[in-house]
């Protein structure tokens, strides 16, 4: 019975992830001023569940370059304030961040502004890329 019980959850929880898409990172700009690159981060079926267990979040990383060199990727580090209702979650190897809602919620999460610092070493004008997935 115990199996049958977490085979519905399993699934009930995988269907509301199944729903999350249309991630759009758009606005891309970069101030060589203080190595901060800023983006604008929206998506579509976000959820949050009451418990504050469950939830989805996109994952947010960047890569660089130089010209002529190979794409690396940027450690970064979050600077500034999230979008009201939303939370910003980065591992210590700041390899990228976790971007979720930070209460319960469902819908579309309109598009915000975040701002990270690039801890790496740049080099002369460099060309940046933000990748993004959708998890649960």
């Amino acid at each position: 019975m115990k199996n049958v019980i977490w085979l519905y959850l399993f699934i009930c929880i995988s269907t509301l992830g199944l729903k999350a898409n249309d991630l759009q990172i758009t606005n891309l700009s970069f101030s060589d001023v203080n190595n901060t690159i800023t983006f604008d981060v929206q998506w579509d079926n976000s959820w949050h569940d009451a418990t504050g267990n469950f939830h989805d979040a996109v994952w947010v990383f960047v890569k660089y370059r130089t010209p002529g060199s190979q794409w690396k990727h940027a450690n970064i580090l979050f600077s500034g304030t999230p979008p009201t209702g939303m939370s910003i979650v980065t591992p210590v190897d700041r390899k990228g961040a976790f971007i979720r809602r930070s209460t319960q919620g469902l819908g579309n999460v309109a598009a915000g502004t975040y701002k990270f610092n690039i801890i790496n070493s740049l080099g002369v004008n460099p060309s940046f890329k933000v990748f993004g997935v959708e998890m649960v």
